[in-house]
């Protein structure tokens, strides 16, 4: 008795094989990837070989989806009525159904607009996190990190910017609040950078929050000190315009005149 051969797997079972029943190491093998993703240069050159990984979409004018919304049994069946109200010169219920039909295109057509904007934000959204995955070798939770160590330091600076007209130097802030600002950003580095109740950033990485915070700090103090300039300008330029003139007083003139 002739042994049995062993089964080969050909391309075409490989490709109906079923990854999800897969361990994620072999499927991380047959993709030739990594838990870290995979490098700018490996995807350059996937993206040559087998072209973007999106669905072509087909845009339709805008024009004509909006009229789109007047062609079908429904709303034929309306403007056969809009037709008949208009043959009977019944003008109350001509106008009535006409305006009906047209909200209903309105309405319809500006829903599916906003689920068409929402669907393409999302898209946005996620073509973000990737980029930023594989090029800084962050998910979106380290970027939630940065982001609450962002809005935690920039927001506490903002304090300095609106209590002054002037440089934010200009009136000397008071210990308390030297104090309350300091500590609570220095709590929310350290927060970051150990991971409470978040994931872990470097000290690089804070580092970096701090000092973008920093420089918008400063441009958004001379951005102010510029506002206010013109804002004061435009202001002296109206109340000149709407002060009332007055005219001189002619009466000693006339006075001096009559003697």
């Amino acid at each position: 008795m002739k042994p049995a051969k062993p089964s080969v797997l050909t391309p075409a079972s490989d490709a109906k094989e079923d990854l999800k029943s897969l361990p994620l190491s072999e499927v991380e093998k047959k993709l030739e990837s990594s838990p870290d993703g995979l490098t700018q240069a490996e995807a350059q050159k996937r993206l040559v070989q087998y072209g973007p990984n999106e669905v072509a979409e087909q845009k339709t004018n805008p024009l004509l989806k909006f009229l789109g919304y007047f062609w079908g049994p429904i709303p034929w069946m309306i403007e056969v009525a809009v037709i008949l109200s208009g043959v009977v010169r019944h003008w109350p219920d001509f106008f009535i159904i006409l305006f009906l039909l047209a909200a209903n295109a309105v309405v319809g057509f500006w829903e599916e607009r906003q689920a068409g904007n929402a669907i393409a934000a999302l898209k946005a959204k996620l073509a973000i996190n990737a980029r930023a995955h594989r090029v800084f070798h962050l998910d979106h939770l380290h970027l939630q990190t940065l982001s609450f160590l962002l809005l935690s330091v920039a927001g506490h600076l903002t304090i300095f910017l609106t209590r002054t007209r002037g440089p934010f130097w200009s009136i000397r802030p008071a210990k308390i609040l030297l104090v309350a600002v300091f500590g609570t950003q220095a709590m929310a580095t350290l927060i970051a950078v150990y991971g409470l109740f978040m994931p872990a950033i470097s000290w690089g990485w804070a580092f970096f929050v701090w000092g973008y915070a920093l420089v918008w700090f400063l441009v958004s103090d001379r951005v102010k000190l510029l506002a206010y300039r013109i804002f004061d300008l435009v202001k002296a330029g109206s109340e000149l315009e709407t002060k009332p003139k007055t005219s001189p007083d002619l009466t000693p003139q006339i006075a001096k005149a009559t003697l």
